[in-house]
C-alpha cells in the first residue's frame, strides 16, 4: 500500500487533505512497469516541480497535526495537489 495505511480518521473529512503524492508516484511506478517510462518520467517532474517550488503543501507538508482546520492555516487539499501536479503534465 502506498501510503502505508490509509487514514481512515481522514475520510470523511470535507474537504479531503490527504497528500496524494504517494498514490501518483505508485502511478508512476506502474508506468516504468509496463515500458511507459517517458510517462512515469513526466509524472516524477510533475510531483518534483510541485514539491520544489512550494506554492502547494499539504498539512503533512507544512507540519501540521491532520484535522478539519488544516485548510484554515493554509494546507492544500488532496484535489488542489492533484490539480497542481496534473497542470505540470505535458
Amino acid at each position: 500500500e502506498p501510503t502505508h495505511g490509509s487514514a481512515p480518521k481522514y475520510a470523511e473529512l470535507d474537504p479531503p487533505i490527504v497528500n496524494p503524492i504517494a498514490m501518483i508516484l505508485s502511478a508512476a511506478m506502474l508506468l516504468d512497469h509496463v515500458g511507459e517510462e517517458e510517462k512515469a518520467e513526466a509524472v516524477r517532474r510533475a510531483v518534483g516541480e510541485v514539491v520544489a517550488e512550494g506554492r502547494v503543501r499539504t498539512y503533512d507538508m507544512l507540519r501540521l497535526r491532520g484535522g478539519p482546520d488544516v485548510i484554515a492555516k493554509g494546507a492544500a487539499t488532496t484535489e488542489e495537489m492533484t490539480q497542481a501536479i496534473l497542470e505540470r503534465l505535458p
